[in-house]
């Protein structure tokens, strides 16, 4: 029987046993979560948040620990709105500017996707396109072949149709581009345009609907660098200025018809302004205060320097052995080798083929000549792993200092030289990196500054202990069990320790307890944590079926037994 098999069958032997029944708290949709000035957050705007989120993540979301940062989330968004509220900013003309193009969008989508569907193929006409094209089928039967044409036939029929409908909506409403104009525009130098920023670029029957090179203008400017270079290109731009005007001409039709009164419309542009007032409030507030000059960028640099330099890192020889004897004999060698004599006091030249034997005939790792590149302090050790001991001693040590011989997290018997001490070195000063993670540092610092005062302003106050729902013990066994055969460990453990807090029965919270600890050591890798849990779960529970298991796993993690010669015995 291997180990794994082992394991395999004290885990079941704990799950199979039946928890109680208990009884399921359903938390009511209307219990409020959170409310301030002007409003509140209640538990079934949660529910309602987390359905609409990917199918994917809706299970980190649905534990107690996700729907508090849901919470959170949702806070922050409330307050920053209620703030454009009381700053009035959807009465600033610059807003309806801000957000003309993505509403218009919405109208040009729904409209086209409607439009699109109104296309019919008959079989005539597949039997057409089939024999006007039998070229791009050579050998094939239309049988064969029919999806194929089908799809092709389509996208001819939805291109021409598109292209008909728009330019007939351009005609109707009177959207044109003034070609004059349009090749004045310096796109390399956009703040070179002043002397036409007021001529229209874009006419159209209804004034309110032409646009000036200023618009257009300003436009860029908020666009993404790499947009931006894009629309540098006069083509790009004229095929922009275009969508403008389509979009705008399928709005104007799409208006016509009554489509502003579709719920599905009326719901996603209310969601287009309130991102705008939430996104004008947080230029507000934190990307309007980022100061990008010369002197600041340079001067964040040198109060950071540690950012931009190099990681200080340490090369060192390790010898490592299966028994302590050995690795104390051979440092001995070792240190011969190296040209210590008595006392520790150098006295000799260093044996270079010596150490390479020594290396080659006794180490357990010989590869390199047991030298480990790059070690950081980080509390890892190149090809082990994670081990705070081993690499507090690297650290410890001088250049040249020998280690005394020790146990690394695995067990072995090491010891160790430092050959090289890499310190660190600040990179080159380069302005745009820079300001790139001055904008992340600073950014978040002004922004939990402006959350702040706003939860303060509008006296936020959260019950997070309203969104735990508990369920039965068993329900909670039963979704531990699911979340281990998905691999969701962390999630598994969490359901485990709401039946030890909601059902400290003797029953259901021992059974939980060990389980707990039992996927700290064999799935999530946690040795010390698990080594932790199981003599808690001793000590709380002295008696009961999972007792011997119990100080089976704690006599395996300590190393004092093989776990699988105590169970064959």
């Amino acid at each position: 029987m291997s180990k794994k098999t082992l394991f395999a069958i004290i885990a079941s032997a704990v799950l199979i046993l039946l928890a109680s029944n208990g009884y399921t708290k359903e938390t009511p949709a209307e219990t409020v979560i959170a409310e301030f000035d002007g409003g509140q957050i209640t538990y079934g705007d949660i529910e309602y948040r987390i359905s609409k989120i990917s199918p994917m993540y809706q299970q980190k979301y649905k534990t107690y620990d996700g729907k508090v940062k849901l919470l959170e989330m949702m806070c922050t968004e409330e307050l920053f709105y209620q703030e454009a509220l009381t700053r009035n900013i959807q009465a600033d003309p610059k807003f309806a500017e801000r957000t003309d193009l993505q509403i218009k969008s919405q109208f040009y989508k729904v409209y086209k996707k409607e439009l699109l569907a109104s296309i019919v193929l008959t079989e005539d006409e597949i039997q057409a396109y089939y024999n006007e094209h039998q070229d791009e089928f050579p050998g094939k039967t239309l049988k064969e072949v029919k999806s194929g044409v089908e799809n092709k036939l389509r996208q001819t029929k939805e291109t021409e149709l598109l292209d008909a409908t728009s330019q007939q909506l351009l005609s109707e409403y009177g959207f044109a581009i003034d070609e004059e104009v349009l090749n004045s525009v310096k796109l390399d130098t956009l703040d070179n345009n002043t002397a036409i920023e007021n001529a229209l670029l874009v006419t159209a029957n209804d004034p309110s609907q032409s646009r000036s090179v200023k618009y257009f203008i300003n436009v860029l400017k908020q666009m993404s660098p790499a947009q931006a270079k894009r629309m540098a290109d006069p083509k790009n731009f004229r095929d922009y200025i275009t969508f403008y005007m389509e979009a705008s001409a399928y709005t104007a039709k799409a208006r016509e018809l009554g489509y502003a009164s579709r719920p599905e419309l009326v719901e996603a542009i209310d969601q287009i302004n309130k991102t705008m007032m939430l996104r004008t409030v947080y230029n507000s507030m934190v990307v309007d205060k980022l100061d990008y000059s010369d002197d600041a960028v340079r001067a964040y640099y040198d109060d950071n320097i540690a950012q931009f330099s190099s990681r200080n890192y340490r090369t060192i020889q390790a010898f490592t052995f299966d028994d302590e004897e050995t690795a104390k004999r051979i440092l001995k060698k070792y240190r011969k080798a190296l040209g210590y004599g008595f006392m520790g006091i150098k006295s000799g030249k260093i044996d270079q083929e010596a150490l390479d034997m020594l290396i080659k005939d006794y180490s357990a790792a010989p590869k390199n000549n047991g030298i480990l590149d790059y070690v950081y302090k980080n509390d890892i050790i190149p090809g082990l792993g994670n081990d705070k001991i081993y690499s507090a001693k690297v650290w410890e040590s001088k250049v040249n200092e020998i280690s005394k011989v020790f146990a690394d997290v695995k067990g072995k018997y090491v010891f160790f030289r430092v050959t090289e001490d890499h310190p660190a070195e600040p990179e080159a000063f380069d302005f745009n990196k820079v300001k790139q993670a001055m904008t992340k540092d600073l950014s978040k610092k002004l922004f939990d500054e402006a959350n702040a005062a706003l939860a303060e302003k509008y006296h936020l106050k959260k019950y997070e202990d309203r969104l735990e729902e508990r369920l039965t013990a068993k329900e909670y066994f039963t979704k531990a069990e699911e979340a281990q055969k998905s691999r969701r460990f962390k999630d598994a453990v969490f359901y485990y320790d709401q039946i030890i807090k909601y059902y400290p029965n003797g029953t259901d919270d021992y059974k939980a307890a060990f389980m707990k600890a039992f996927l700290h050591s064999e799935e999530m890798d946690q040795k010390e944590e698990a080594l932790k849990l199981f003599k808690e779960f001793v000590k709380a529970y002295p008696k009961g079926e999972l007792l011997e298991s119990a100080q089976f796993m704690i006599d395996e993690l300590e190393g004092k037994k093989d776990l699988m010669e105590s169970f064959d015995k």
